[in-house]
């Protein structure tokens, strides 16, 4: 993959803009849930996505448990006087141990809900560059020039499955033919965690990236058909990349689709850093107004949220 070249210039920081999309597709209760916080200066933040265990008891309460325990987590992290110079790898640990916690304690207080999990997405950025934490198959792309990279790893059998193809000690046939390759090997359960993809170390950056975080019901496309949605609206708002990555979803018609969510991250820049504040003068202050505004889609089951803001002078 082609690399970012150097360190941004000092003085400048990349400006994030980033929009969620979520959809229930054909399931009968929706247990994905995502979230996505870039601040006021859209410079650094992070992004939240669980999907619930399909098929297990109260797998939407789970998505929602960690969802906002970890939300809660890096929030607090990030808004204190120590967020920039926080170590991200100790940051991401405790908030993912925070969340299988709460799925334990959950499951304690309410025997009906044993079994309950779910998976766990969290990209971070800051300074530029991305961090990320992950259990489970929710993917993680990175969309940089006109290719498609996947950044994490999927913590199911058919991914040990193929690294044994790979290796050369299992043959492709019988690998393909082996049952359940869709099943989880790790999975927020409230018990140890068995595999988790940790990026503790700076991925920089480049103007013009996107990172999409989604669920598995996304992968219903094929790395193809969404590298080509991400290259056709490439210039356009992330709330609008969202959404016609959605409808590509929608259009494929399938009766098993399941739940879909996802967040794209379009980075841009760099930008001057914010100045301080002059010293008052004689001169008469200017008044300065912003706008916000939110659209809310037609479809009943698809919501939209964005975070996006430009710097001030």
């Amino acid at each position: 993959m082609p690399v970012c070249a150097g360190m941004l210039a000092e003085g400048l920081s990349l400006r994030v803009e980033a929009a969620t999309v979520i959809d229930q597709g054909r399931r009968d209760a929706q247990e994905d849930a995502v979230v996505a916080d870039f601040g006021r200066d859209g410079t650094a933040g992070f992004a939240v996505l669980a999907d619930g265990m399909g098929g297990h008891a109260a797998g939407d309460v789970a998505s929602a448990l960690v969802l906002h325990r970890v939300r809660d987590y890096l929030g607090t992290a990030f808004s204190g006087p120590d967020a920039p110079r926080a170590d991200m790898a100790a940051l991401l640990q405790l908030a993912m141990d925070e969340a299988n916690a709460d799925i334990a304690d959950h499951a304690y207080c309410h025997p009906e809900t044993q079994g309950m999990g779910a998976t766990l997405l969290v990209p971070v950025i800051r300074d530029g560059a991305l961090y990320w934490v992950s259990v489970g198959d929710s993917p993680l792309f990175l969309m940089r020039e006109d290719r498609l990279y996947r950044l994490n790893r999927a913590h199911t059998l058919a991914a040990r499955l193929d690294a044994m193809v790979r290796d050369g000690t299992m043959d492709a046939a019988a690998a393909q033919a082996t049952p359940d390759r869709d099943a989880l090997t790790s999975v927020l359960i409230g018990a140890p965690i068995p595999e988790v993809d940790l990026r503790a170390t700076p991925f920089a950056l480049c103007p013009g990236d996107i990172v999409l975080a989604a669920s598995d019901g996304l992968e219903f496309l094929d790395d193809a058909q969404i590298a080509t949605v991400l290259n056709r609206y490439r210039d356009a708002p992330s709330h609008q990349i969202a959404a016609q990555l959605m409808q590509a979803v929608h259009d494929l018609d399938d009766p098993d689709q399941d739940n879909t969510a996802l967040c794209v991250i379009k980075v841009s820049g760099p930008q001057p850093a914010p100045r301080m504040p002059r010293a008052a003068t004689a001169q008469p202050a200017r008044r300065k107004t912003t706008l916000f505004m939110r659209v809310q889609g037609n479809d009943r089951r698809v919501a939209f949220g964005t975070t996006s803001a430009r710097e001030g002078k």
